[in-house]
């Protein structure tokens, strides 16, 4: 399709959308089965319940609502090796210095 580009890896790919394109990328991590349990869900049910029926609760107040149905919490970023980082950052401002 693009005879001119050659052949790209995908270390390369990732650079450019990150450096160029400011997309940043996330590992998924798999979700433990446990957490979809029915025990587990039930359990959370009983404690809503709870919640629901205490009258000391004000919901209004000091209640934090979290819908885990469209986030996996387990997201995190890659991990950099610092000294990659400040050496490249180095390289960069004396690229920048020398013009």
């Amino acid at each position: 399709m693009f005879p001119q580009i050659g052949s790209i890896n995908l270390s390369r790919l990732h650079k450019h959308l990150v450096l160029h394109a400011s997309l940043g990328f996330k590992k998924l991590e798999l979700v433990v089965a446990a957490r979809t349990a029915q025990s587990t869900l039930q359990s959370r049910r009983q404690r809503a319940l709870e919640w629901q029926n205490d009258g000391s609760m004000d919901w209004n107040q000091n209640c934090v609502f979290i819908d885990e149905a469209g986030s996996n919490m387990h997201i995190r970023r890659y991990l950099a090796d610092p000294r990659r980082i400040c050496l490249s950052n180095l390289l960069f401002l004396q690229t920048e210095e020398s013009r």
